[in-house]
């Protein structure tokens, strides 16, 4: 019996990376939404990591953490391996500071606040990476207004750790998902139709087609110790006007 494989049939799309900063070993991006950070799935030539490395023409470059496919902002990248392991290590220790932005459903009532609830695997999901509150690992963030615009808000979030999802399910825990979340928004119905390339319903409806996350700020210290400070402005999908 012989064993093959299909190759992937993937066109190769025209797609421009926006470089904010540039530093001593590494660069920092403005992610675009709707493109995962690597290789996943039929997405391989097209995952941000490969676009960009052959728009600097330097295979070495490493990611130094991930963003979701759908969240736009800032993406740290490193020239080298050591580079990234430095990098990856002090996101890991809790030593980036990190500052996103959220237009999230509802009228939050309070100018400020934190959410400590801890996360884990969601028990009685038939989506089997949707996370939830309750049990799991302690995480924290913490958030404030930064406007409200009828029946909506704009926040300011800032993780204190670094649970995967963290916002996403903090934010729907609290009854204000994010707008055009369909993984913690929506049923999983909803998710699991849109998976399955049977439609989404946020394309049905008229509202955002993606979820409404921005990495607006890093702050973070590069390997020659020098403290650093990169913001991404906000797209204009995400504007509320």
């Amino acid at each position: 019996m012989r064993i093959g494989y299909t190759p992937l049939e993937e066109e190769i799309r025209r797609i421009e990376i926006p470089v904010l900063v540039r530093g001593s070993g590494w660069l920092a991006v403005n992610k675009p939404p709707n493109i995962p950070v690597h290789p996943v799935n039929k997405v391989r030539e097209n995952s941000l990591i490969r676009v960009l490395r052959r728009q600097e023409g330097r295979e070495s470059l490493r990611l130094a953490h991930r963003l979701d496919s759908e969240t736009s902002g800032v993406l740290l990248i490193a020239e080298d391996s050591p580079t990234a392991s430095v990098l990856s290590q002090a996101f890991m220790n809790g030593e980036v500071h990190k500052e996103y932005l959220a237009l999230v459903e509802g009228d939050v009532t309070d100018d400020a606040g934190h959410i400590d609830l801890a996360i884990g695997e969601a028990r009685n999901s038939r989506v089997y990476v949707r996370l939830e509150t309750g049990h799991g690992k302690p995480s924290l963030t913490e958030w404030r207004v930064e406007r409200r615009i009828g029946g909506r808000t704009l926040l300011r979030l800032f993780p204190r750790t670094g649970r995967r999802h963290q916002l996403r399910v903090h934010l729907a825990a609290i009854g204000h998902p994010i707008l055009g979340d369909m993984l913690y928004g929506r049923p999983d119905e909803d998710y699991l139709r849109m998976v399955r390339g049977e439609g989404d319903v946020r394309k049905e409806g008229g509202g955002p087609t993606r979820h409404l996350l921005h990495c607006a700020l890093l702050r973070f210290r590069e390997p020659g110790g020098k403290e650093r400070e990169v913001e991404a402005p906000m797209p204009k999908d995400f504007d509320p006007d």
